[in-house]
């Protein structure tokens, strides 16, 4: 909107300025060729720009036009405005390096007609003396420089407002694929879960169930030929069924674990450590060292970790006791489970001969960047120990 107003009020100073046939018609002629390309520029910019040689025909053309307004005798300085719509596209057509040098040739033209055209074709056709011509050619000259400058900006801008939108673009994918993976985390965490507690209820209430099955059985063979025992077979059903129920609530209270969040770990872990004893009778010593504090995530998985490791004192250890060690004084933390119980051969293939729990708790571990290790011998108990890696709490 600018460089047509600068335009149109060329147009208006050149029909009030020039009068006659001669050389007013000429000057609206170069004006209306010059118009026509700078309205052509404005609406087809891309046009223009496509092609490198469409874009120098183009200020070529313009430039001819301004120079030969320039040369209508008498000559008159306002058509040199005409120069700074050029000096804005130049940059536009071109970038800064090659259109600040096409703006460079406008004052040049300017101070050689200003200064030198009195001189070379006489003051009829120039009537500007030469320190009135410098000072307009810096006048003017400025002003091609500075709506250069504005252009180059404009550029800048551009570029910066295309990039952002493609940055923007960018992170919108990525989001989307961040909640595309945190669906697929939270299916593979519920399925983990699922199988978990399918392998749970397969090593512990399955069995109980097909023990009472038997149980019930031998009763009803019992009860026609020896009704004397057939108490004691109700006495091991009714044992059993307790059991089954101790176990549906272990699998319970690991569905739905005391607020380690709100209340901390050490809480949670002398809630948890209060029901085992009630439930199972275990008999668990707790030894706090330090009073550091866990992140929430790290704090969940440790306390699943020691959950599952009490699981297996009461599962296979065969003894009533176990010893916690919760050492949050140091860097790394550590967390040892420990019980004087029957004990195993610790090997690779464990989880494969049926101690599900041991992977269970190797990749919660792995999960939250602490490093387990079990040290169990036949006969020699079991001491369970995760450690913090050595930069923090993980």
């Amino acid at each position: 909107m600018g460089t047509l107003l600068i335009f149109a009020s060329v147009v208006i100073r050149a029909w009030a300025t020039f009068s006659g046939r001669w050389p007013r018609g000429w000057v609206m002629l170069l004006l209306a060729a010059y118009g026509l390309l700078l309205l052509g520029r404005q609406r087809r910019p891309a046009w223009f720009a496509a092609v490198r040689a469409r874009s120098l025909i183009y200020l070529g053309l313009q430039s001819s036009f301004v120079l030969a307004l320039m040369l209508i005798p008498l000559r008159h300085d306002f058509f040199t405005l005409l120069f700074i719509p050029l000096s804005l596209q130049a940059v536009e057509l071109f970038g800064r390096r090659v259109g600040f040098a096409w703006i460079a040739a406008y004052p040049s033209v300017m101070l050689v007609l200003y200064t030198l055209g009195p001189r070379l074709w006489g003051q009829v056709y120039f009537d500007i003396e030469p320190p009135t011509g410098v000072a307009m050619t810096m006048l003017y000259g400025a002003l091609c420089f500075f709506v250069g400058q504005i252009a180059h900006v404009r550029q800048q801008a551009e570029a910066a407002r295309q990039a952002n939108q493609r940055l923007l673009a960018d992170l919108q994918v990525t989001h989307r694929q961040l909640q595309d993976y945190a669906a697929q985390a939270e299916e593979l965490a519920v399925t983990y879960e699922r199988n978990r507690l399918a392998r749970e209820l397969h090593d512990s209430v399955t069995q109980t169930v097909f023990s009472m099955t038997l149980a019930v059985q031998a009763a009803r063979l019992l009860f026609d030929k020896e009704p004397t025992r057939v108490a004691a077979q109700v006495d091991r059903v009714q044992e059993l069924a307790r059991s089954a129920s101790r176990e549906i609530q272990t699998l319970v209270s690991q569905l739905r674990p005391a607020s380690i969040t709100a209340d901390g770990l050490v809480a949670a872990l002398q809630r948890h450590i209060a029901e085992r004893q009630t439930r199972d009778g275990l008999q668990v010593q707790l030894r706090v060292i330090g009073d550091g504090a866990l992140p929430d995530r790290v704090a969940t998985g440790v306390f699943h970790i020691v959950q599952e490791a009490l699981n297996n004192v009461v599962k296979h250890a065969g003894v009533g006791a176990a010893t916690i060690t919760l050492s949050l004084a140091e860097t790394p933390a550590c967390v040892e489970v420990a019980d004087e119980g029957a004990g195993f051969e610790v090997s690779e293939d464990a989880p494969r001969r049926g101690h599900f729990g041991l992977s269970t708790m190797a990749e919660r571990a792995k999960e939250i960047g602490w490093d387990l290790t079990i040290d169990s011998q036949p006969g020699r108990g079991t001491r369970l120990r995760i450690v913090a890696p050595t930069n923090g709490h993980g």
